[in-house]
């Protein structure tokens, strides 16, 4: 009674000794790198263009009062007005 046990609790340190050391073990890395040219003569000059249009808010302080506006990063347009956020 008391083998069965004894390995049962061993069994079961054994598979968390196991499971800890695959979630804490050291992780394969791969270093990448860009390639110096793609292929069509330009030498990698190419110029990247994002998919989607980068936002950002601007904070203002006037008169003790807190606003902020929606600035469209990509094209340089204000996407909002003014907004008020708080006292200061």
């Amino acid at each position: 009674m008391k083998s069965l046990l004894l390995r049962k609790v061993l069994a079961g340190i054994s598979i968390a000794a196991c499971s800890f050391s695959l979630v804490c073990g050291p992780v394969a890395s791969t270093n990448v790198q860009a390639a110096p040219g793609n292929g069509n003569g330009n030498g990698g000059s190419e110029t990247i263009t994002p998919y989607s249009d980068y936002y950002e808010w601007v904070y203002m302080e006037k008169d003790g009062k807190l606003y902020k506006r929606l600035l469209n990063c990509t094209t340089g347009e204000w996407v909002s007005t003014w907004i008020y956020v708080r006292d200061l």
